[in-house]
Order: C-alpha cells, then structure tokens, then sequence
C-alpha cells in the first residue's frame, strides 16, 4: 500500500512517513533529551512515536516518572515500549546511543542528534547541535538549532544585580546548593539577588536565607531574560540563555563537560563542588563573563524538525552495520565488508537524465556535448570490445546489451564488429537518435522494468554498462538484474571511477567530496571481484585507466611538475595500477543468486 500524504508544515504535500524517537533515560544524564523528544514529536511531517518503556533497568526513568515529571500529554503521539521495525526514521537523541540498539535499525535511517560513542561512526545521518569533541564529524553542526528564548533582554547587562543558578532537572553532580551559597557569603550576594532553580527531580535541599525558588518551571527558557547571570553547567540552558541576551558562566558536573565549555568558548570556573565556591569570584570577572558571552551569543536560528523533514534519503540503504567513512551536509558514506563504498543522500541531486544531461552537463565537464565526442568515445569502445573478445571468444551472432547506451557509441562500433546490439537507457532523446539515425535497436526504459522478451532474447552473451553503475541507487537489485541478463558463459563487463586512484588515496573525503551528487557507490579493483562473486561473476580482467601524473602530490611542487618527472609519474601509475577510473570483465559462472 503507498503511503498516505498530507500537508506538512510547510504547507507542501508529503508523504506520511514515520518516526521513532529514541530520547536519553539515564537517570544520571538530565532532561533537556526527553524534553526536545517530546517538542519534536509534535513538529514532525509524519507518524511519531517515542520510545518509553514502563519498566526498564534501574539506571533508567520508568515511563511513569517521566510523564508525571514533565506533565506532558501522552496522547499527542504513540509511545511505545521499544524499538521495532516499520518505522523510516529512527532518531537517536542520547549522549551514547548503544551499538546493540542501533543494529535493531537496519532497514531505517538512524539519525544522532548531539550522539557520541562507538554508535556515532554507524549512524545514518547526524545532526550536533552542541559543540562536542568527537573525532567524527557530523553531516551538519550548528548551535542555530537550539531553540532560542522568545523572550530577550534589549541587550546584555553592564551591571549584576540579579543571578539565576540552574543546573538541569536533576542536577546529578549535586551544584546547585554549593553554587548558591558561594554566591550569597560574597560580594556578589551583597549586592544581588539570588535565585535558584529546582529541577523536577533534582532533591530538594536546604538553602541560605532569602534566596529565591523556581521549583521545577514548566518553560524556564522564557524567565531567563529577568537575570543579569546565569550560572549553569554546559548544555542547552547556556544556550538559552545566550539567546535571551543574558551572560553565562558555568560550573560543570564533568571534566567532559568542562572541555565541552573550553572548547565552545564559555567562561568556566571548572569541575564540580571545587569549583562551585570559585563563582563567589563572578562579580569581579562579570565584565569577562558579558565580553565573552556577548561573542557567543548564536544568529538566527533554524528549527530541528526542520532539518529532520527535510530529510529525503536516496540509496543504499540497510547497511547500519556498515562503518561511516564520510560525512557531508547532504550524503553519508559507508564501506561494506566487500570494500565497496556506498552512498545515501539525504536530499534531491536535482540531475534529470535528459538530453541535457548529454549537451549542457557534458560539455561542462569535458568541454565538448557528447555526440562532439562520439568518435573519439566509440575508438575506445574497439578497445573495449578487443578485451572482451580475450575473455570469452565472439561467435557469429553474440548478442550484446548495452545498459545506459546514450547516443550509442559503443552500440555503433560492436555492430560494425558483428555483433546483434540492444541498447536501453532512461533518456528519451538518446534512444531516439540510436533508432532513428544509427539504425540499431534501442528502447528507453529503466533497467529494472526492463524485460528482454521486448527484443526476443531471454538472456544475452554479453552485457555492459560504461560508467553507469555507480549511478544506480539500489546496487543489489541491479546486479541481481544482471545476473539474469547474462546468459550462463556470458561476458559483464563496465567501467566505474576508482576509489584507490591516485586521487582517493592521496585524500580518500576530499574525493568523495566531489563526487558526482548521482554516484552512489564507488569501486575499487578489489571490492569488485568480490561483490561480482556473490551474484554468480568470475573477474577475468581487470583494465585500469584514466592515469593523471598531475594528480600525484608530488605534482604540486616544482621539480614534481617537469614534464619529465610527469612521464615517470605516468609510467608509475600504469604500473601500479593508479589510475582514477577502471574497466571490469567478468564471466557468469554460476547460476542466479
């Protein structure tokens, strides 16, 4: 059944799709995770449920507890007990989402919101909306997507007058008491106003005379523009603060959190109770404290559910298991066990496989359209054909299959050759010029529609793809496809861009970083022997090409760019096999997977 669509937020028809939350539950970590959960749940295009369950291990809040603490409705989405399958997103927002939760996601995109840990180099998508100090980058990272105060100040104070101490609904590390009374015995409590903040589980305890309370505030973001400080430890009441044009200094629970402030740039008076008594020295450093706050304070914000709707995942997919190798704003990069380097996008390439595609985006990569190409496209095809005819011997009426023919090229010189060619490809127009001025069979349609009855052949001799295969989505399904095209003996054969070139080994993400935006997998000599094995292939030959000496590092330098240094750079890389692109020739040697 297709999904359902309705409005979404944006006003724009979309398919309902569904989310499960997977909000922080430690009763050591704070609330702010279960509190963002349960805001975007409410914001999100789709089916929402959150992950509660009633009864977990003793070192987690039970459902019960939460819903009374944060008196939210538990109608306003589904909550259910744990994670399941069904669901298109499942969206992690933990400190340290496990490894054994992530692998029950395999058929979904897993987004990390602000996670670490091992689990952080498996997920899909991640969003930091925290500085942090991971190794691992996220796809995107800005503190834009804490929600700002509605309420602000006109501008940050000049004086202190008034203090607000808070340290999350739990205050774990015990600050808030300590704080409060290194606050009230100095010069600052002399002169200002003191007021605390009880988080809603965070125990009551007993403090100094004339201090105020907010006992557990319902939206503590919109009362901090009353203060002139607000002492906290690193995390989102910092940034709402911030947002509200009040100065921040912070005590942290953690030497983490303590190099978490360090390293966004927060006034920090240190780690725990120790540092708790140093705040009594805030008034003398108030004009530091405003200074650099006041170059902390975060530009116009964007909205997590935003980021989250807009998600629009293409590509392989069912791979959570598979170890991230990159990451950018649009498009995560993982490598299978076979060394295969897969690619999910998570938003439109805008490519349109039309005939401008062959005029406009062609001549902006090679300097000429394609069909200003063809000849010198189809001398190479001789070459091709040459190796295929050393792997499998030709007879008088092999058929030949060309996937992603284009104008035909390749057709043009097999027929010459002797070949019975057949061609497919997506783009109309191309079809139209193989048929009509080439006079050769041809059909538009995509190769998984694609049923060779259309042509009168079950199966062909000899299938081939010039750099095509990459820009199929869904691999498996096509080399499934393949495997039923080839006729038992039959001859595969393709050429794909190479990620152990001398341009992915010299820098393996700056390569995949301009990679076409349609390239969903990247091979390597290796990783394709491998893969072909698994849907019945035996790798014959493997021809290596597209050999830049200019790409070599040692390029860049003066003695590196004399011509002669440039043909031993040449010599080099045909030897080694460094060249950026590769041709496959593969026999079909068993039956289909």
């Amino acid at each position: 059944m297709a999904p359902s669509a309705r409005l979404g937020r944006s006003g724009i028809r979309v398919s309902a799709r569904r989310f499960l939350l997977v909000p922080e539950l430690g009763r050591s970590r704070g609330l702010g995770h279960i509190v963002r959960s349960f805001a975007l749940a409410s914001e999100l295009d789709g089916e929402v449920a959150i992950v509660l369950p009633e009864r977990p291990d003793t070192s987690k809040r039970t459902r019960a507890e939460l819903l009374n603490t944060l008196l939210v409705d538990p109608i306003a989405c589904e909550i259910v007990e744990a994670i399941e399958a069904g669901y298109d997103f499942i969206v992690f927002d933990q400190m340290r989402p496990s490894l054994s939760d992530l692998r029950k996601c395999e058929d979904a995109v897993t987004v990390g919101i602000d996670a670490g840990g091992e689990a952080r180099r498996f997920l899909s998508y991640l969003i930091d909306t925290l500085p942090n100090l991971e190794r691992t980058p996220a796809n995107t990272a800005s503190t834009r997507f804490l929600t700002p105060a509605k309420t602000k100040r006109s501008g940050f104070p000049d004086f202190l007058s008034s203090v607000l101490v808070s340290f999350g609904g739990s205050d774990p590390a015990g600050l808030t008491v300590p704080t409060v009374k290194s606050i009230v015995e100095s010069s600052v409590g002399r002169s200002a106003s003191v007021t605390a903040v009880w988080g809603p589980i965070a125990p009551r305890e007993s403090l100094p005379v004339g201090v105020q309370v907010l006992d557990a505030p319902k939206d503590l973001r919109e009362q901090l523009h009353m203060f002139d400080l607000v002492v906290t430890s690193f995390g989102l009441t910092a940034y709402e603060a911030l947002s509200a044009n009040v100065p921040v200094a912070l005590v942290n629970p953690t030497a983490y959190h303590d190099a978490l402030s360090r390293e966004a740039g927060f006034p920090t008076f240190g780690v725990g109770r120790r540092a708790a008594r140093r705040v009594a020295g805030a008034e003398k450093k108030f004009g530091e404290i405003v200074t650099a706050s006041r170059s902390l304070a975060p530009p116009k914000p964007i909205a997590l559910s935003d980021a989250l709707n807009a998600l629009a995942p293409e590509g392989v997919g069912g791979t959570s298991t598979y170890p991230v190798i990159a990451r950018f704003r649009d498009r995560t990069y993982r490598r299978a066990p076979s060394g295969l380097i897969v690619m999910q996008r998570y938003s439109p390439s805008g490519i349109q496989y039309a005939e401008s595609y062959f005029s406009d985006e062609y001549k902006k990569q090679y300097g000429r359209t394609y069909l200003d190409d063809f000849e010198n496209i189809a001398a190479v095809a001789h070459e091709r054909i040459d190796t295929i005819e050393q792997v499998a011997p030709t007879g008088s009426s092999t058929t030949l299959l060309d996937i992603g023919c284009a104008y035909g090229p390749f057709l043009a010189s097999a027929h010459e050759r002797g070949y019975r060619v057949f061609g497919i490809d997506v783009a109309h127009e191309p079809v139209e010029y193989v048929k009509n001025t080439l006079g050769l069979r041809a059909l538009s349609c995509d190769v998984r529609a694609f049923d060779p009855v259309v042509f009168g052949i079950s199966a062909f001799d000899r299938v081939t793809m010039w750099y095509v295969i990459e820009h199929f989505a869904e691999i498996d399904e096509i080399l499934r496809r393949v495997a039923r095209l080839v006729a038992p003996g039959g001859v595969f054969a393709f050429s794909t861009p190479s990620a152990t070139g001398v341009s992915g080994r010299r820098d393996l993400e700056r390569f995949l970083e301009i990679s076409p935006a349609d390239h969903f997998t990247v091979w390597s000599p290796r990783s394709a022997a491998r893969v072909l094995r698994e849907y019945g292939f035996a790798v014959k030959k493997i021809r290596v090409t597209g050999h830049h000496p200019e790409r070599f590092a040692v390029s860049s330098t003066r003695l590196g760019a004399r011509k002669p240094v440039q043909y031993l750079l040449g010599i080099v890389s045909r030897v080694f096999g460094r060249g950026d692109t590769f041709e496959v020739y593969a026999v079909r040697t068993k039956e289909n997977p």
